[in-house]
């Protein structure tokens, strides 16, 4: 008896399958995201380094919240694209980027001098 050719290949692919499976690392649930516990450990570390720096504020006194996610979605969401901080009376989003994570607003701790007084208004006729 010939079996066709085609047929030859099923063990072949059921094997491949059968290897096939989700991956064994645990996911981990941060404010309604699934992501990949390594990188959002590293994330979570370097972020509220950073946050500490940024706003002058203890790291333990700061609580991030994950506001937005990336990845291939094959298994979670992955990693945390977008980190809200706050703490010390003050709030910032960190971006990642490639260069690593960036706080999204402009500020600085620089004096301001003070605003210019109004014009006078225009002489009543």
């Amino acid at each position: 008896m010939h079996l066709p050719r085609s047929l030859l290949f099923v063990p072949f692919v059921l094997a491949l399958l059968g290897g096939c499976r989700h991956s064994t690392t645990p996911s981990l649930v941060v404010d309604g995201f699934t992501l990949n516990p390594d990188p959002w450990l590293e994330d979570r570390q370097a972020i509220a380094q950073r946050a500490s720096f940024d706003l002058n504020c203890a790291a333990d006194k700061l609580a991030l919240t994950v506001l937005a996610v990336g990845g291939n979605g094959m298994f979670f969401d992955d990693w945390a694209t977008q980190v809200g901080v706050s703490g010390c009376d003050q709030r910032v989003v960190y971006i990642r980027t490639p260069q690593g994570w960036i706080a999204n607003i402009a500020r600085t701790d620089a004096a301001q001098p003070p605003p210019s007084a109004p014009a006078p208004p225009p002489p009543v006729p």
